[in-house]
């Protein structure tokens, strides 16, 4: 009986998604701008942390000394990357960086902070050395790009 719960669940669903078609229609639309709330939500607070940090100079705390080392001398230091202590962090999530060094970053000259793949995909700019948190009315900025999403549907609920 356990096993098969889930599933008599999603039969259930199916069902009445048969049946009563407008109301699954408003059911999926209310899923999908919620999930889109919930994600621009978390962009936002990830912004205004990231700005916080960045004004108050934590973000180079981070930085020790045998990381320094390696991005300094490259050539003499280059094997600290095979240690922990000696790889950069995605900025956001705070992954570590591949032995490899594959990961993303910003062009910006004296910026060394990274992202990982999947962060990069989604913000695709570096929070620690934009200009978008140099304005006074920070807040204000981010409530206008999240009312301005594309794709979504306002249901009136």
């Amino acid at each position: 009986m356990t096993v098969f719960a889930g599933y008599s669940g999603r039969l259930k669903r199916l069902i009445c998604a048969v049946f009563f078609r407008k109301r699954e229609k408003r059911r999926v639309l209310y899923l999908y701008n919620e999930t889109l709330r919930k994600r621009m939500a978390f962009f936002r607070y990830m912004k205004q942390k990231v700005s916080k940090l960045a004004r108050e100079n934590k973000l180079s705390e981070d930085l020790d000394i045998f990381l320094m080392l390696r991005l300094k001398f490259p050539a003499v230091f280059g094997w600290l990357v095979w240690f922990a202590c000696g790889r950069r962090k995605c900025l956001i999530c705070g992954e570590p960086e591949t032995i490899s060094g594959k990961q993303y970053g910003c062009n910006t000259i004296g910026c060394v902070y990274i992202h990982c793949e999947q962060c990069w995909k989604d913000v695709g700019v570096c929070y620690a050395c934009s200009d978008t948190f140099t304005k006074e009315d920070n807040e204000h900025n981010l409530d206008v790009d999240t009312a301005t999403a594309k794709g979504y549907v306002d249901t009136d609920y």
